[in-house]
């Protein structure tokens, strides 16, 4: 996975509560710097920080001025259709998804990003290009754990149980400590009955975030699930 700004923890970020002390301390430090010379890197920083807050207008501000300092950047791009994303501005945020491959075709976060969208679009008939764009992704990137494990999502979905778990195999090999990654996994490895599995992931994205009810649903629903499996 690359170290960028940007990433799919936009979208498991929104939900993590951050101290008004702390959200007040960095965002005058931010705006601080903004004052003296803008620059990209401290739009984005400060839209993610909006994000948390869940202040999406404020976010998209932020992302939107970055992209008038360089309207082609890729992380700029890709944080722009995360917003839009989370806003439910989905056709917007698919023709932004688009334009960033386009513009960057050896970017293997867009590539992954733009396919994880679709998969969430849930449209099943779109499901062997998603693969093919999550594959692309890997070839450019063949150690990203998260694609990994979105490519063993895909393959779940066209019933080709082997090579999910190839993928996740693959995926725990490069796995970092990512809580977006670990629901993920969670979610999948409960799909193939690997329920103990799925268990650790679950918790390990709960470390966290503590409050995470959904989270907690899931994970108590996998616990059930074992206990009936074993008795």
């Amino acid at each position: 996975m690359t170290n960028s700004v940007v990433d799919s923890s936009l979208l498991w970020i929104r939900g993590i509560r951050i101290p008004a002390s702390q959200y007040k301390r960095i965002k005058s430090r931010l705006e601080q710097n903004l004052q003296g010379e803008p620059s990209r890197t401290d739009y984005l920083e400060l839209a993610q920080l909006e994000l948390r807050k869940q202040n999406y207008g404020l976010a998209m501000e932020a992302v939107e001025e970055a992209l008038q300092l360089d309207p082609t950047d890729a992380e700029s791009q890709l944080l722009y259709a995360n917003i839009l994303e989370l806003t439910g501005e989905w056709d917007r945020a698919k023709s932004v998804y688009r334009t960033n491959i386009m513009l960057h075709p050896v970017s293997a976060q867009g590539y992954r990003e733009y396919g994880r969208f679709l998969l969430s679009m849930d449209h099943d008939d779109s499901i062997p290009h998603i693969r093919s764009l999550v594959l692309k992704g890997l070839e450019l990137d063949p150690k990203d754990s998260y694609a990994h494990t979105i490519l063993a999502e895909i393959y779940w979905k066209l019933s080709q149980k082997s090579q999910a778990e190839l993928h996740l195999e693959i995926g725990l090999r490069y796995l970092q400590d990512e809580p977006w990654i670990h629901q993920r996994r969670a979610s999948i490895l409960a799909e193939l009955g690997r329920f103990a599995e799925s268990i650790h992931h679950y918790k390990q994205a709960l470390k966290e975030d503590k409050k995470n009810i959904y989270i907690k649903h899931q994970l108590q629903r996998v616990e059930w699930l074992l206990k009936q499996k074993t008795t």
